[in-house]
């Protein structure tokens, strides 16, 4: 019985002594506050009254340390320790703010990327793609190229820059144009050589280019070369390459003659490269032009039959001056009307000469020669030129024994001046330097001599002097 009892009062001692050292060392972990010392306790009182406090105390803890280091690696390392925790949605909130406030102090497309693919649901999202379109768009600007435009509208069709990137496409488009219009048609070996698996005028050329440059050897590939036709004209590319020829000049220029049905050819024949062996980006970029070009005229078809119909009622030289600067963007419509104005110019010198602004008497119709009209282009270097038939009514031409095409000089033989060309006559050398968009025009007529029509440029004669014509200042 005393055994007992005392063995119950020594019981009722250690719970109380135990109950004492609980409390005392949960006060001095209160006191403390630290991560460190709640562990302390939790080590030593793992079951006890104050363990969920104490675990609970730990989590805050580590939540303000969290929210003093305010960064995207504490708040993600308190998520990792408590992801169900009350503060969880709020250190995703910060992670979410402070990955924005990150990606718009990098300010790039990769960033704004980043940032939507972690965070598709968030507040950010719209401003994210609006500042990625923009980067695109200052992209785009920068480079200043088509391509560039082109991949902006295929990622933004109907976006905030689309309009714009439509005009500066237009303007581009239109700028190449003009480039191409102008002069010559040049384009490199590799292009022609991809044409010349389509189109017998690009095998052609590339044979006569072989035959020209190597001395007769590939007179024709299939008489020639030892091998097929492709390996033929693969070698005379390579060839010409390896002299340092690149670029050839092709003798009809789509652009220049700027017709639809031109257009529709050319198209068709780089479409089928397309097929057969792949574009390189110079045919890419005559495709597009092409393509553009081609709707441009379309769009347009109504109007060609208005101006016919205003041609043919125009009376007087104002009335076709009138035409031309409002079908200006139209060449082949242009044209036309030219051809009627020097219609209507001739006739009117012929009944009375004193009607011309501008004669040099010394150059007059050669009897025996015969008469067209054509665009004589002025050869860099050389006091020849090239002649063209661009105009309606112009041609037929006349070809010497070399198959060179002869100057006409019959009486009424129009020669519309690109570029420098030299006459020689008996009192000595005239030379005339004609406007490429413009070309200074003449006209040989019988007793009157070499009569001016229209168009800009200089005439320089055989003593020096320079006279410029077709210019406002002249009053012409």
């Amino acid at each position: 019985m005393f055994n007992r009892k005392w063995i119950l009062i020594l019981i009722t001692t250690l719970v109380m002594v135990g109950c004492a050292t609980t409390k005392g060392d949960w006060k001095k972990a209160q006191s403390l506050n630290t991560v460190e010392a709640y562990q302390e306790f939790l080590r030593k009182h793992p079951k006890s009254e104050f363990t969920n406090e104490a675990k609970r105390n730990i989590m805050k803890l580590h939540w303000q340390r969290a929210k003093q280091t305010d960064s995207v690696k504490a708040y993600q390392e308190f998520l990792q320790k408590y992801p169900e925790s009350e503060f969880s949605s709020i250190a995703k909130d910060r992670i979410e703010e402070l990955e924005w406030q990150a990606a718009l102090k990098v300010n790039t497309i990769e960033a704004y990327q980043e940032f939507l693919e972690k965070h598709s649901q968030s507040k950010h999202v719209l401003e994210a793609k609006e500042r990625i379109e923009e980067l695109i768009w200052t992209q785009a600007e920068k480079s200043n190229k088509l391509e560039a435009y082109g991949d902006y509208l295929l990622r933004y069709p109907n976006g905030k820059f689309a309009n714009l990137a439509r005009e500066k496409i237009e303007a581009f488009l239109e700028r190449r144009y003009k480039e191409l219009s102008k002069g010559d048609f040049v384009i490199s070996v590799d292009s022609l050589r991809k044409l010349a698996y389509v189109d017998y005028d690009a095998r052609l050329m590339l044979e006569n280019l072989g035959s020209f440059v190597f001395g007769g050897l590939f007179l024709r590939c299939s008489i020639s070369f030892k091998g097929t036709y492709d390996e033929c004209l693969d070698t005379i590319s390579r060839g010409l390459e390896m002299k340092g020829i690149r670029m050839i000049k092709v003798i009809n220029n789509p652009f220049k003659e700027d017709t639809k049905e031109g257009y529709k050819e050319l198209i068709n024949k780089i479409e089928k490269v397309e097929q057969e062996v792949g574009l390189n980006s110079e045919l890419k970029g005559l495709l597009r032009v092409a393509k553009w070009r081609l709707a441009f005229l379309e769009k347009f078809k109504n109007l060609e039959q208005d101006f016919i119909q205003k041609l043919k009622y125009a009376k007087s030289k104002d009335d076709i001056n009138k035409l031309i600067y409002e079908y200006k963007e139209f060449k082949h419509l242009v044209r036309k009307a030219k051809k009627k104005l020097e219609d209507m110019l001739i006739s009117e010198i012929r009944k009375d000469p004193s009607k011309s602004k501008f004669v040099i008497p010394d150059i007059l119709p050669v009897k025996g020669s015969y008469t067209a009209r054509v665009t004589i282009i002025g050869q860099k270097g050389s006091e020849f030129g090239f002649l063209e038939t661009e105009y309606p009514g112009d041609g037929p031409l006349e070809f010497d024994e070399r198959m060179i095409a002869k100057v006409p000089l019959g009486d009424g033989s129009v020669h519309r001046y690109k570029g420098k060309y030299r006459w020689i006559v008996a009192r000595g050398v005239y030379e005339f330097v004609g406007d490429k968009e413009d070309p200074l025009t003449f006209v040989l007529l019988n007793d009157i001599g070499y009569v001016y029509l229209h168009g800009k440029g200089k005439v320089i004669f055989p003593d020096g002097k320079e006279i410029r014509i077709g210019y406002k200042e002249l009053g012409n």
